[in-house]
């Protein structure tokens, strides 16, 4: 989970230098870092929890339990799946945004 949030907020900090260095947050480079970090969460609510689950299950085998007890609980983060779905949205309209700075940048 640290090396997730460790890469989020590396991706958030090129997002931000890469607006800074442009001037407009409607940039390509832009749009794939955000995007990016949508993917980074939705990942992260899936598949941290689930390898967590399995680690567990792996250990409770290892001392006579039942690998199955691991996965008992809830096997997804939503608050993490619902930031990512949200941030993939933003993403999209950021690269509306962007096709429509293209498009007013070739008409002057």
């Amino acid at each position: 989970m640290t090396c997730l949030a460790l890469t989020i907020a590396i991706s958030v900090r090129r997002l931000f230098f890469n607006i800074e260095k442009e001037g407009r947050p409607f940039d390509l480079e832009c749009n794939q870092t955000l995007r990016r970090v949508g993917h980074l969460f939705l990942i992260g609510g899936v598949a941290v929890r689930l390898l967590g689950a399995v680690i567990t299950g792996m250990i409770l085998l290892g001392f006579g339990g039942s690998f199955t007890d691991a996965f008992a609980g809830q096997l997804f983060e939503p608050s993490m799946l619902f930031a990512g779905l949200i941030i993939c949205l933003i993403a999209s309209i950021f690269r509306y945004g962007y096709i429509l700075q293209k498009q007013d940048d070739e008409l002057l």
